[in-house]
């Protein structure tokens, strides 16, 4: 059994989201969201962001609202999700977020 190392539990789901850089961004979904931070995913391989990296995480959601969290880049991975290969980011907030007020679960 793996340890957990999540202190927040997660939540899920598939919002749009656009993971910005710098003066650059790029368009994917999160995966799973908590308090803490999220786990983003998108199909551009050759995101030049990397663990350390300051981001800002801005979640689209279905409502018309855009939250914009300031985090940082825990890790970054390649995977094979059953139909391409995705880059993925575990991002943590630098902030801890009300994920219940955004209308999206815990």
């Amino acid at each position: 059994m793996a340890n957990e190392r999540r202190i927040h539990p997660r939540s899920d789901t598939r919002i749009p989201t656009t993971l910005r850089c710098g003066g650059s961004g790029v368009e994917g979904v999160v995966e799973n969201i908590g308090a803490g931070g999220v786990f983003f995913s998108t199909g551009d391989l050759e995101v030049p962001v990397e663990a350390g990296t300051a981001v800002q995480v801005e979640l689209h959601l279905a409502d018309g609202r855009t939250s914009a969290n300031a985090g940082v880049v825990l890790r970054s991975d390649r995977y094979f999700d059953g139909s391409d290969v995705r880059r993925s980011f575990a991002v943590k907030f630098d902030a801890e977020i009300d994920v219940a007020s955004l209308g999206i679960g815990a």
